[in-house]
């Protein structure tokens, strides 16, 4: 497994897969494997569902509508880069070109992890990892770290959107 630390993005290729994860947009831009495109859009969190008839006699569209909000406006405040499960330093532009020759360049695995903050009052996190290993696999590692005084969450997952 080869690892491509860019100024934006961070590539990851192997025998019969390549995937782009991007510092900007919060997430992989690109998974191809098997020489397919897997993702139309970044992946991201999700917090909102269609509502139900139960759930409109109750009003509860109007007591969790922040919820509505979170999930079509979550901004990603951190990215972090672990190469063999060891926490990487440097590299974002410009300090990355010290990467380039060095033994990071073909780890046994590396994850990138997105930090995301809430639009709701108060703003809650959610962490997102995405750790690649030799063969290709991709674990998804989602963590919520909910906050008292938030109405209740309609739903949690993450937005895959793919091709049919």
């Amino acid at each position: 497994m080869d690892v491509v630390y860019g100024d934006v993005t961070l590539g990851v290729h192997g025998k019969d897969f390549d995937y782009i994860f991007s510092y900007q947009t919060g997430g992989p831009e690109s998974f191809v494997a098997g020489g397919l495109e897997w993702l139309y859009r970044t992946p991201k969190p999700t917090f909102w569902r269609a509502t139900t008839c139960n759930d409109r006699g109750s009003h509860f569209p109007h007591k969790a509508s922040m919820w509505m909000g979170a999930d079509m406006f979550i901004e990603t405040t951190g990215v972090e880069v672990l190469v063999d499960d060891a926490p990487l330093t440097g590299f974002l532009a410009p300090d990355n070109s010290r990467l380039i020759g060095s033994g990071y360049e073909h780890p046994a695995s590396v994850e990138v992890r997105y930090t995301y903050a809430t639009t709701t009052v108060p703003s809650a996190t959610v962490t997102v990892g995405y750790r690649v290993v030799r063969t290709g696999d991709v674990l998804v590692l989602v963590r919520y770290e909910g906050v008292p005084g938030l109405p209740e969450l309609p739903a949690f997952g993450m937005r895959f959107v793919m091709p049919s």
